[in-house]
């Protein structure tokens, strides 16, 4: 039995539960072509996904001006490779609470952030990823499919091909085609 971790998951539930009443956004359904700011999440804690979000960092400059970055570090110390990124936060597990809630100031920020686009590219269902999506007012939040989670406007299920190059490529594709007009040929 597992009394803790079960505990630490209730008491998080209700604590979104109840900021979420305070929450206000407005839903957009942006592209690469409306979207003026994204932020993007993910988990940072493997070298080739950091540098798989660099990459992807640096395509989505070519259509978006503002963008900001939080990872998520699970070691004790960040990587040197990992300090004095321009644009790129970073957080820790000594920067969350009992129950998992990030407690940083600069997750605060990102969090009440109204991003154009949020992108979830963190691949996982932790708790602090939920939170950090669930009371962000962007207005379009991004990221792929779990059941029973309801804080994405577009969630991309990779199941079959659970890899974060193939993640991103999928990302790319639905915000470069999503609400754009069609062209009719005649």
């Amino acid at each position: 039995m597992n009394i803790i971790p079960d505990l630490r998951k209730t008491i998080g539930t209700l604590v979104i539960r109840k900021s979420l009443r305070n929450v206000k956004r407005k839903r957009v359904v942006h592209n690469y072509d409306t979207a003026m700011s994204a932020g993007i999440l993910f988990d940072a804690s493997r070298q080739e996904h950091f540098n798989s979000i660099q990459a992807f960092s640096a395509d989505l400059r070519k259509h978006v001006n503002d963008i900001r970055m939080l990872g998520y570090v699970k070691h004790n110390q960040l990587p040197n490779n990992y300090l004095f990124k321009k644009d790129f936060v970073f957080y820790q597990k000594k920067d969350l609470n009992w129950y998992l809630r990030p407690v940083k100031q600069e997750i605060s920020y990102f969090v009440n952030r109204p991003f154009d686009i949020l992108i979830d590219l963190s691949m996982s269902d932790a708790y602090h990823f939920q939170y950090i999506v669930a009371l962000s007012p962007a207005q379009l939040k991004v990221g792929h499919f779990i059941p029973g989670r309801n804080y994405y406007d577009l969630m991309i299920h990779i199941e079959k091909n659970p890899d974060i190059d193939y993640f991103i490529t999928q990302v790319n594709h639905y915000l470069s085609i999503i609400n754009k007009p069609h062209l009719e040929i005649f």
